[in-house]
């Protein structure tokens, strides 16, 4: 029972990360993923576990090699294991702000301020516009591949949150 406790307190802060930053939608999904889990760990103990596993997962509309995939992820990792790869991939992205060795942070920010401008600037004018900054602030400046790269960066960003 104690242990039960401390895993809840560990899951806490994910399960209100999820619900705060994704919204009810996706922690609901998270929910019914450990819900399933647990009832399918407790079927472990008793007899024809494989016949009743492949009930469960029936019912609840997963395959089995989905439930047995879950089920051995949580096994390993615990709650975040459960938490769909679109929604982990978006809160890694968070923690590790990406960094171009060859341009400092705040050019990287200059050019994903002036990517977000309204109408949408192309690379090129961004770059050249890039460089008049950096000569004025001295910053270190990567090539105009870098700053594809920043903008493909911004794109998938904000093309994996549309699809939360």
């Amino acid at each position: 029972m104690v242990e039960q406790k401390h895993l809840q307190e560990l899951q806490e802060p994910i399960i209100r990360a999820i619900r705060d930053r994704f919204g009810e939608n996706a922690y609901e999904r998270l929910m019914k993923r450990l819900e399933l889990v647990q009832k399918a760990i407790a079927l472990e103990s008793v007899r024809w576990t494989y016949d009743k596993k492949c009930i469960l997962a029936m019912s609840e509309g997963v395959s089995v090699p989905t439930l047995y995939r879950w089920t051995e992820i949580y096994k390993k990792n615990g709650l975040l294991g459960l938490v769909p790869k679109n929604i982990r991939d978006e809160m890694q992205r968070d923690q590790r702000e990406k960094q171009f060795r060859s341009m400092d942070k705040q050019a990287v920010e200059f050019v994903t301020s002036m990517y977000q401008q309204a109408p949408r600037p192309s690379v090129p004018s961004i770059y050249r516009q890039l460089l008049a900054a950096s000569k004025e602030k001295g910053w270190k400046v990567g090539s105009l591949t870098t700053c594809y790269r920043i903008v493909r960066d911004i794109m998938l960003s904000a093309e994996s949150q549309s699809n939360l």
